[in-house]
């Protein structure tokens, strides 16, 4: 493999060799990789990293690492999956971003996840991470996609039948925002045990449906991690 790279800002790349480049979903495509990437173990789900290609920064979702997974993955926008071939090296930066799970102090919260298009992939990586905490806590995915066939929604859907009632879902196409009656559902399912975590990840628009729906039901907004999408 190449050495690393420092692009113009001092950013170091590092190496890894592409394994396999499929498309997963409409807009999507999802880049697997070989990589000795000393980062993986610094790495907490949620993250993204950048992309260092042609002089170009294209900011990408980790989605998958060592948690279960074979190989680690990111996932590219459409407008870059001929960019990219079996073979190729890609420099990828250390993970970024404060949208994480925290590995340590929140696996006894219970968890309300909610997704809107390409904000269900980190919210996927949390739950992947879940199943590997005994006696894991319960945790609600509410996932909306606009386009027909929602990013990573069957492996939700399979994810949930490994922890035998521990995860509920509410998955749904061709829809721009959720319905607060499945949130309120979905709130009464969490909160069985303890005053969950809401963990959201969207446009603008549903980020703020959220907290008026936390405000309204006396949820303090500190109880709300959240990312606005798009990455790039």
């Amino acid at each position: 493999m190449t050495k690393r790279l420092k692009d113009i800002k001092n950013v170091t790349y590092y190496p890894c060799k592409i394994y396999s480049v499929k498309n997963i979903a409409e807009n999507f495509t999802q880049v697997i990789f070989y990589s000795n990437f000393p980062v993986w173990e610094e790495y907490l789900p949620g993250q993204f990293v950048t992309v260092n290609y042609e002089n170009k920064q294209i900011k990408c979702w980790i989605a998958s690492h060592h948690f279960g997974a074979d190989l680690p993955s990111i996932i590219i926008p459409h407008s870059f999956k001929n960019s990219f071939k079996k073979g190729d090296i890609l420099q990828l930066s250390k993970s970024e971003g404060n949208f994480t799970l925290n590995p340590i102090s929140n696996f006894k919260r219970s968890f309300i996840f909610l997704a809107q298009d390409e904000g269900i992939i980190p919210i996927f990586v949390m739950l992947q991470s879940l199943l590997f905490i005994e006696n894991m806590s319960r945790a609600s995915v509410y996932a909306v996609s606009k386009s027909n066939d929602g990013l990573f929604f069957d492996e939700i859907d399979f994810l949930k039948n490994m922890v035998h009632g521990r995860i509920k879902c509410e998955l749904e196409t061709n829809k721009k925002t959720l319905s607060i009656i499945k949130l309120n559902s979905l709130l009464e399912f969490s909160a069985k045990e303890h005053l969950p975590l809401f963990y959201v990840c969207g446009g603008k628009s549903f980020i703020n449906k959220i907290a008026g729906f936390m405000l309204k039901m006396k949820i303090s907004i500190s109880n709300m991690q959240y990312f606005k999408t798009p990455l790039n």
